[in-house]
């Protein structure tokens, strides 16, 4: 959240995008708990729906921080939107078939347990009208004209600027972690997030990695185009 920030976020610009190879944990569209060897898809469901109605005012809540001219007002904020659940954590195998599921005599036969799944939200058209209007409420009680005006974002059009935010990023992923009783996997969540936004000397020697095979690509795709040109 760096909208009204004069700092600007660097996380998802080159070559900071790159310098982790691997995501917490596998993309994943649907979740169901199977509880007593039924599937109960409602419990999922419902904690998705509450954390995503729920989010809008976490950024809200920020956006007034840098609005309002308190010393956050700089401040970019990384609202990271979990769910954490002492349940077992499976991802079905990407090949796996109707016969396969019928044959499986456990869940480990059809799926691979991980301990963070990366959940993709879908916005649909409630949760995108009640993003827009609390959004609208806020920015409307502030003065638009006066929110336009402290814009340091991809646009300088509010309808744009809030149609986007409503739509595509109120949240646009979740991350789902199991919690395990030696916490370990909080651990593994804080380091994740330390090595991404506290500088290091780990993390330049990636940047400067990622840097190094960037160019080894376009060097390789620049000989290329050369010889066809030739050729």
């Amino acid at each position: 959240m760096d909208y009204f920030s004069d700092q600007t976020c660097f996380v998802c610009q080159y070559p900071y995008d790159n310098i982790n190879e691997e995501p917490l944990g596998p993309f994943c569209l649907k979740g169901i708990e199977i509880h007593k060897n039924q599937p109960v898809e409602t419990t999922i469901v419902r904690a998705i729906n509450q954390l995503s109605f729920a989010f809008v005012d976490k950024l809200i809540s920020a956006i007034s921080c840098q609005l309002n001219d308190t010393n956050a007002k700089n401040t970019i904020f990384y609202n990271v939107p979990i769910i954490i659940t002492n349940a077992d954590l499976y991802l079905i195998n990407e090949k796996a078939k109707t016969t396969d599921i019928k044959k499986a005599s456990t869940i480990n036969d059809i799926a691979s347990k991980h301990n963070f799944l990366i959940y993709c939200n879908q916005i649909g058209e409630e949760l995108k009208n009640y993003n827009y209007e609390r959004l609208n409420d806020f920015f409307d009680e502030y003065g638009i004209n006066k929110v336009v005006e402290r814009f340091n974002t991809f646009t300088k059009d509010y309808n744009h600027f809030i149609n986007v935010i409503s739509t595509y990023y109120c949240p646009r992923a979740m991350l789902i972690m199991h919690h395990d009783e030696n916490y370990n996997n909080y651990d593994k969540l804080f380091k994740y997030l330390r090595f991404l936004l506290i500088p290091s000397k780990q993390r330049d020697d990636r940047i400067e990695i990622v840097i190094k095979e960037s160019k080894k690509r376009f060097k390789e795709l620049e000989d290329k185009i050369k010889k066809r040109k030739k050729s």
